[in-house]
């Protein structure tokens, strides 16, 4: 297992080329599911998330970038001082990078 080192919860199985449960059922709304959205939700946030989540490099890569992208999205709403061309940059970013994830994961980035 590789760790994605500012994303502690997300690991790399090079083993795998895709998950054994495809990470897109995750975000159906089970239980499971809502426990994953709010696991990101709180990384987002800028808290801390106890879960485990295995994948392909690529399926990992996906759900990083799209973390990070919603994350500097949610950091420059909140600073003061922000402009309204950074915060449109970071969205721009957070809309491109929820798209990879979309097209790599099958469900849209719920971020």
């Amino acid at each position: 297992m590789i760790p994605v080192p500012d994303i502690p919860f997300l690991e790399i199985d090079d083993t795998l080329t895709e998950s054994r449960q495809p990470l897109n059922e995750l975000f159906k709304m089970s239980t499971v599911g809502k426990l994953f959205l709010a696991g990101m939700a709180a990384w987002v946030a800028g808290r801390a998330s106890r879960m485990k989540v295995r994948g392909s490099r690529r399926e990992i890569d996906a759900i990083s970038n799209a973390l990070r992208s919603s994350r500097r999205f949610q950091q420059e709403i909140a600073r003061p001082g922000a402009t309204v061309q950074n915060v449109m940059e970071k969205l721009r970013l957070k809309n491109a990078s929820g798209s990879r994830f979309e097209s790599i994961l099958g469900v849209p980035w719920p971020l």
